[in-house]
């Protein structure tokens, strides 16, 4: 009788453990889950950047390209950061406040983080960058690539006309209760035209 109590324990403390190892393999799997889904999100997030930043280059001066057709220069900053807005509304389904509409991968509002134009002529490259507290563009500019080597945000150096933008966003989280209702991203992507070299 004394054996079978203790047989009977030993039998509670193995199911005890068993059951904490799959508590403990859920966790993990679902930490696996929510992390590729966020990812997941994050590449359709910056595929829609790149796609809204292509969108801009309908902006080239058509007067300078067909005078040098190996430039390409977007003019306006100001109207190429408008394009990309407007374009972002309709590849992520945003309002046009830039905020989510329902049912969307993203929640609540996109903020535009960074916004660069680089337009480059030959050796010469002009730094546009948008302040979004100001909302006004500041210029920058280096006379010689080849001397003063010109880099993006995310360390790719700058060889032709380029849009680099980081968006700050609320990605929407498959398991609520673990990480909260949405995850904070800052998604970056740099888009360039060739033809410059």
């Amino acid at each position: 009788m004394w054996r079978n109590r203790r047989k009977q324990k030993g039998n509670f403390s193995i199911l005890m453990l068993w059951g904490f190892l799959l508590l403990l393999l859920m966790g993990l799997y679902s930490f696996i889950i929510e992390t590729y889904s966020v990812n997941a999100k994050a590449h359709k997030i910056q595929d829609d950047i790149v796609i809204s930043n292509l969108a801009t280059y309908k902006l080239l001066d058509m007067t300078s390209l067909a005078e040098t057709p190996r430039i390409f220069k977007i003019v306006s900053p100001a109207n190429a950061l408008a394009t990309s807005k407007i374009y972002l509304q309709k590849n992520m389904n945003l309002n046009s406040d830039m905020t989510a509409k329902a049912g969307n991968i993203v929640t609540g509002e996109v903020k535009i983080k960074e916004y660069i134009l680089y337009n480059v002529s030959y050796n010469k490259v002009e730094i546009w960058k948008y302040n979004s507290n100001t909302n006004t563009f500041n210029l920058t500019t280096v006379a010689d690539k080849t001397v003063t080597p010109v880099t993006s945000p995310n360390g790719v150096t700058i060889t032709n006309t380029a849009i680099y933008t980081v968006l700050n966003v609320n990605v929407e989280v498959v398991m609520k209760g673990l990480l909260g209702e949405s995850l904070n991203q800052n998604i970056a992507a740099l888009t360039d035209i060739k033809g410059n070299e």
